[in-house]
């Protein structure tokens, strides 16, 4: 029998499998608007990342019986400190509880209780949305790290309204860099929506990006790879699957891999052949494809975590991220502490060389 807790407003129930409440959690990660909450998400990250692990999965329902919030947790280590951490992380963006925003705090209230029957001496909450939110409704946590995660809300008329939004500068390169192509090749954007064709069209994408990152091993490598092969063919049987190609005379030279779900965008990656670096190929698909976005109706583009300078020239706000840590007993305390001294002293190395 799972083991469950209850007071007055609210059940904590513990769950031994994602599929058990596949359906619930794929409507409650539809309000979160968040595609790494998915169980698809979930489910294949475990399969590929969780060998030798222990799933820690609780829901938390209201009075009625309606789940509000799950609690996806695993032991990612048990020796020497036992480190609870969500699924999905690595690869994953926004992470955390599966929950709609209003009911944040519910989730927060349990994820505490949910914590209270396990042996664990760390959480690792990594890349929770917003900023300071979680923090707050997270009594007795430490403030680990702060991300940024900009967005560009999709509520322009059309293309040309958006453009005249950006700078003078910015608004002259986004109309004239897909020109100057136009002058000089013969330009086809290309969306991945043949399911005869999506091996290769993918298989294009990872050489892109091989050869942008010149051999060196990169994120789509190793066990990775497979776990974005697995994703890809997933989302495209859902239709979330954006993959845009850039072909000039017939060559794919650019590409981007992006996601759609509950009315959002997600630009995941974006790659490149370097040798067309001039011609700002990167650029361009991008554009297309958030042209694409905004033209078919999605209300929010989102870059996802990190804080590039290119993100700004697009960018109409910022969602952010933080890290925190939970620590329970002298061990807890003493393992996380060692950890914000560590990620201190990355930031300081980080800015220094920047």
């Amino acid at each position: 029998m799972p083991a469950h807790t209850e007071d007055a407003s609210y059940t904590i129930e513990s769950v031994l499998s994602i599929e058990s409440i596949w359906q619930e959690w794929s409507e409650l990660a539809e309000r979160a608007d968040n595609i790494f909450l998915t169980p698809e998400w979930g489910s294949i990250w475990w399969r590929h990342f969780g060998q030798g692990h222990e799933l820690c999965l609780s829901t938390c329902r209201n009075e009625a019986g309606d789940l509000v919030a799950i609690v996806p947790l695993y032991y990612w280590r048990r020796r020497p400190i036992r480190v609870l951490r969500f699924l999905g992380h690595g690869p994953g963006d926004e992470l955390g509880p599966v929950v709609a925003p209003d009911d944040r705090p519910l989730a927060a209230a349990g994820l505490l209780r949910a914590l209270e029957r396990e042996r664990y001496d760390v959480l690792l909450a990594e890349q929770l949305p917003g900023s300071g939110e979680w923090s707050s409704l997270l009594p007795g946590n430490r403030a680990l790290s702060q991300g940024d995660s900009p967005i560009l809300r999709l509520d322009y008329e059309d293309w040309d309204e958006y453009l005249r939004s950006r700078s003078k500068r910015v608004r002259y390169g986004m109309r004239h860099q897909e020109k100057d192509l136009h002058d000089s090749f013969r330009v086809r954007f290309r969306l991945a929506d043949d399911p005869e064709r999506l091996g290769e069209d993918l298989d294009t994408f990872f050489r892109l990006h091989r050869e942008q990152w010149l051999e060196a091993p990169t994120a789509f490598d190793g066990p990775e790879n497979a776990f974005q092969r697995e994703f890809v063919l997933a989302a495209f049987e859902r239709g979330w699957l954006r993959l845009w190609l850039l072909e000039l005379d017939d060559r794919p030279v650019s590409a981007v891999l992006h996601y759609r779900f509950a009315g959002v965008e997600y630009s995941y990656q974006v790659t490149r052949d370097r040798a067309w670096d001039r011609f700002s190929v990167g650029s361009v698909v991008r554009n297309h494809a958030i042209r694409a976005a905004l033209e078919e109706g999605m209300r929010e583009f989102r870059f996802l975590r990190g804080g590039e300078s290119y993100k700004a020239r697009y960018a109409t706000g910022d969602r952010g991220l933080e890290t925190v840590g939970l620590a329970r007993g002298l061990i807890g305390q003493v393992a996380l502490l060692g950890a914000e001294r560590y990620l201190s002293i990355r930031r300081s190395l980080r800015a220094r060389s920047e």
